[in-house]
């Protein structure tokens, strides 16, 4: 019986390295004219054209807003005090994103972190943009 992968695709005999490429494929399959997974992944855009606009680092923090309770820090004080720290008296958990930018302004920056990276109704961010040229 051959032995199968993510999705239950079997692997079967083929170039060294393509049995994981099935297997990304079986988990997001590609119907007619739809664009292939692997597109989904990021790519690195600030590399490309840096001496056609202003290169910018945006440093993005997402933190629960204060009024909402956060289990996950709530779990990680509880391991803190068990490893002999019982001083710790909160704990919250959150995001830190670093984003490298060509050209693009400030106000769209905070449309991309309210709109994407954070969840307005139970979460704050913090946008610090460094311009770097």
């Amino acid at each position: 019986m051959p032995k199968r992968h993510a999705g239950g695709i079997p692997d079967t005999a083929g170039p060294p390295g393509t049995a994981s490429l099935r297997a990304a494929f079986a988990i997001f399959p590609v119907s007619s004219g739809a664009i292939p997974a692997l597109s989904f992944f990021p790519l690195h855009f600030a590399s490309v054209n840096r001496s056609l606009g202003r290169f910018m680092k945006a440093k993005v923090i997402v933190m629960p807003k204060k009024s909402v309770l956060d289990p996950q820090g709530v779990a990680v004080r509880d391991a803190i005090h068990h490893h002999g720290v019982p001083s710790v008296k909160s704990v919250r958990v959150g995001k830190f994103m670093e984003i490298e930018v060509d050209g693009a302004n400030e106000a769209q920056l905070h449309e991309i972190c309210r709109d994407l990276l954070s969840n307005p109704v139970i979460e704050d961010y913090t946008l610090e943009i460094d311009a770097a040229n």
